[in-house]
């Protein structure tokens, strides 16, 4: 990093913005979206009750959100291939420990925890993980975000971005929640799938009564998230 900014006055018009507006953050984040940075492999410490199901109906299953959220990260953000394919590896690892969401009656309490330092690709992970447990079936998630709007709002980004595909900031009226309402956003841009989001990436954002109607009217076979 040092050795960048040293070059950087060379380079300046390769990175978007002014020499005399460079600083050590903006030339971080250029990087960090611009090289590849490889990620490792996840380590599990599971239960003594798993009982694996993924890996028998993997064939069987269409990755519509997946497949769509990986071409994003791979076209759009420049992601390495292996560092994608970790990903759908580790969010498989926590996916499988779910439980099958498509057994009659089922009925489960799973809980897990998932640590990993900063830029370690969190995010990343759990974006994906949302995307292939709407593949397999689950219909409703929701994330906890944080206590404060700003948290909140920084992570609403990222769901628009890589699981709703539209930017829910422009979202103005419960008729927008509907998903056949539809702005082409992340990855919107390779095609709009039915989700219902229930909440917005605007500071008033957060879940209201005004929108839970949507949730119900919209019946038990559209996925939402909030």
């Amino acid at each position: 990093l040092e050795t960048v900014i040293k070059l950087t006055g060379f380079r300046s018009d390769q990175l978007g913005f002014a020499h005399e507006d460079i600083n050590r953050e903006k030339l971080n984040r250029w990087m960090r979206t611009h090289i590849n940075i490889k990620q490792g492999t996840a380590t599990v410490i599971e239960s003594s009750e798993y009982r694996p199901w993924l890996l028998d109906k993997r064939a069987s299953i269409e990755w519509k959100f997946w497949e769509r959220y990986r071409e994003f990260l791979l076209k759009d953000k420049l992601r390495n291939p292996k560092t994608i394919d970790e990903i759908e590896s580790s969010a498989d690892q926590a996916l499988d420990r779910l439980g099958d969401p498509t057994i009659v009656q089922y009925s489960s309490d799973h809980r897990g925890l998932i640590v990993g330092e900063i830029q370690s690709g969190k995010t990343q992970h759990y974006v994906g993980l949302i995307n292939r447990a709407l593949d397999v079936g689950y219909k409703t998630i929701v994330v906890l975000a944080g206590r404060t709007n700003a948290l909140r709002t920084q992570t609403q980004i990222r769901i628009d971005e890589g699981v709703l595909g539209r930017d829910t900031s422009t979202l103005s009226t419960e008729d927008d929640y509907k998903p056949e309402v539809s702005g082409a956003y992340g990855v919107g841009k390779r095609g709009i799938l039915p989700i219902i989001p229930g909440t917005h990436a605007r500071e008033d954002g957060e879940f209201k009564k005004s929108v839970a109607q949507h949730f119900v009217d919209a019946g038990s076979e559209t996925p939402r998230i909030l």
